[in-house]
């Protein structure tokens, strides 16, 4: 269609659609947001009309949503006479996706951990719940806080006030929570008052509050079953240690591989028993 104003070549709502791939609503909706608007409205019908140079603004609004902008971000960004203007907010949007990239990697990486505890849990209770064995942890820094225990393990575990204190460090964790006993004989005879829960940051981009060094030489055995029969663990991994030339303690961990956060069902829980140990000297 040429009109009688200026004798451009003007195409319809149909015709740019077609050619520009893009839905009738869609043309419309940019309209209603004042991104991209017809060059000429016919005062019989009411139809819309838009020139080639226009038409050629739509490849920018679908370069724009390719680059992560939202059709209300680019109001005002088309035909602008300066790139000065472009290049603020290109700066915007690189920060803003900077941000989503992290959020979403710390995401990732606490959901991968979370896996990695239920594969490790199957491979347990299907083949290893009965092995105590030396481990070797590699040392890590954790965030930790000191707590009044008082064998309430779902009170512990599903921590309020711990999750309280690392929302106020804007600290995220992952992994599973770890509770640690400064004498294993102390939590063994149900007399433990004190513990501290350790988790891992997922990442070290603000100071982790209360930085401890988790890691060494440990005799590690799973206990499968409720929590109430932790206890039962303790003299077996003692008598275990005695029997091959190692010392025990004097602090002991318990990491919570399958708790509360994963299921209701205490016959499930998988817990693992972690005591820190040394070679015994030999006697001459």
């Amino acid at each position: 269609m040429r009109t009688p104003l200026n004798d451009t070549k003007l195409y319809t709502v149909g015709e740019v659609a077609k050619l520009c791939n893009i839905s009738k609503k869609t043309l419309r909706f940019y309209d209603q947001l004042g991104l991209i608007s017809p060059d000429y409205v016919s005062p019989e019908n009411n139809y819309r009309y838009y020139s080639e140079k226009t038409l050629s603004s739509i490849s920018i609004v679908k370069y724009y949503k390719q680059m992560g902008f939202k059709l209300s971000e680019m109001q005002g960004l088309i035909g602008k006479p300066s790139y000065f203007y472009h290049e603020s907010n290109f700066v915007a949007k690189i920060n803003e996706l900077t941000a989503e990239q992290k959020k979403i990697q710390n995401e990732l990486i606490q959901l991968h951990d979370w896996q990695r505890l239920l594969q490790e849990a199957r491979m347990i209770s299907t083949q290893y719940s009965d092995t105590i064995s030396v481990k070797c942890l590699q040392e890590q820094t954790y965030c930790s806080l000191d707590q009044a225990f008082s064998y309430d393990y779902r009170e512990s575990i599903l921590n309020i006030p711990w999750t309280n204190y690392l929302q106020s460090k804007k600290q995220e964790i992952t992994g599973p929570v770890v509770l640690k006993f400064n004498s294993y004989l102390d939590k063994y005879h149900g007399v433990s008052e004190q513990a501290t829960i350790i988790q891992k940051p997922v990442s070290c981009e603000h100071p982790i509050p209360n930085a401890l060094t988790f890691g060494g030489f440990f005799v590690s055995a799973y206990h499968l079953g409720p929590m109430e029969t932790l206890n039962e663990e303790y003299p077996k991994v003692e008598q275990w240690a005695a029997d091959n030339g190692y010392t025990c303690g004097p602090e002991c961990y318990e990491r919570y591989v399958i708790d509360y956060w994963s299921t209701t069902n205490p016959d499930q829980f998988i817990t693992e028993i972690l005591i820190p140990i040394t070679k015994k000297c030999a006697t001459k």
